[in-house]
């Protein structure tokens, strides 16, 4: 198949855009299950290929989160209506095969749950492993601030399921994630954010981790909405080097 390219309609069930083109022109519809070759023959997959309690509905602007519909396209995150009736937003997970395994619903009031599986932190199935910078941060909806405010252009991705489970992601994805030359942290500015940050931290080698430092406000998509794009590529562009108790940095060694 190769990698994944966009999502289109489906032939086969109907659905808007639950549809996968891949790289090789291959198809793979999340709804239906229809597998379709680069020949362009379709095959429906055996029964129980897919999770049947995955949610799909559409892509659009996130107005109030100052998130675009292209920047929720390219994360795979949707707006949609569940089993119930109710309308909520779906964060997709994928696997390394860049198959839709799992996702985080989030309605109203933040209640959260999670269908099927997930393993690759949000958004991690876009980016090679390697390179100069990896922005990693609380929630999703902050992982797709930062990301609107770079053009999805970077490599920035978010934890599964908050703080609580930093260490756990970070252990299950270590290897990805050192091999970026720096892993920016941008967690939410209280108590919890602020634990998981040191706690994760220990996985790393010195001088690998930076921390977004204060910015008057909790998270990234907060300050996306009160300041724009151009803050939150600033602040990304000023993390600084995570300070362990007990160690100097270096340069502050000239005021000594």
């Amino acid at each position: 198949m190769g990698d994944f390219i966009r999502h289109v309609p489906c032939d086969n069930c109907g659905s808007s855009d639950a549809n996968g083109v891949y790289e090789d022109e291959s198809t793979y519809c999340f709804s239906c299950g229809t597998y379709g070759h680069p020949n362009g023959q379709s095959v429906p997959l055996e029964r129980g290929s897919m999770n049947n309690d995955l949610l799909f509905g559409e892509y659009k602007t996130l107005q109030k989160r100052g998130i675009s519909e292209a920047t929720c396209r390219k994360y795979g995150y949707q707006i949609a209506e569940d089993k119930q009736g109710s309308i909520v937003q779906v964060a997709n997970y994928y696997n390394k095969d860049k198959k839709l395994t799992g996702q985080k619903v989030r309605g109203a009031d933040k209640q959260f749950k999670t269908l099927g599986k997930t393993s690759l932190l949000f958004g991690q199935h876009l980016f090679s492993s390697g390179g100069k910078k990896v922005i990693v941060t609380e929630g999703e909806i902050d992982a797709l601030s930062v990301a609107e405010a770079f053009g999805a252009k970077w490599p920035v991705v978010s934890l599964i399921n908050g703080a609580q489970s930093a260490v756990k992601n970070f252990k299950n994805n270590l290897e990805w994630l050192i091999s970026f030359n720096e892993v920016v942290l941008w967690f939410d500015d209280d108590a919890p954010g602020h634990e998981a940050v040191e706690k994760v931290a220990e996985l790393f080698k010195p001088g690998q981790v930076k921390i977004i430092t204060p910015t008057g406000y909790k998270d990234a998509n907060e300050l996306l909405v009160a300041k724009g794009k151009s803050a939150v590529v600033s602040a990304s562009y000023s993390a600084e080097p995570l300070r362990i108790d007990g160690v100097i940095n270096g340069k502050d060694l000239w005021d000594e």
